[in-house]
């Protein structure tokens, strides 16, 4: 929403920060044979997260995410044992 300034109201901006660190996970995450790009380890994939907080990511989201690495673990491994719901392989 804007305020007649043109500046986005603080509600605006989660909404315009959240989604980027969903897709860069996806990206770190998965293989992508048009561009021989293979997934990054869980833990790189974590410490370039981590690496991005502030700057890249909202720091907030970001450290929120990091802390809760057990939890995206547990749906980052739910996720590649779906067929066709895997995020490792976009050819699934």
């Amino acid at each position: 929403m804007k305020d007649g300034t043109g500046k986005a109201t603080p509600a605006e901006k989660p909404v315009r920060i959240f989604p980027s660190l969903p897709a860069s996970w996806q990206w770190l995450m998965s293989s992508m044979p048009w561009s021989y790009k293979e997934p990054f380890s869980f833990e790189k994939a974590m410490e370039i997260i981590k690496e991005g907080e502030g700057t890249q990511f909202d720091p907030l989201i970001a450290a929120v995410f990091v802390e809760s690495a057990d939890e995206v673990r547990e749906i980052t491994a739910a996720h590649e044992s779906m067929p066709g719901q895997g995020i490792r392989d976009f050819n699934t």
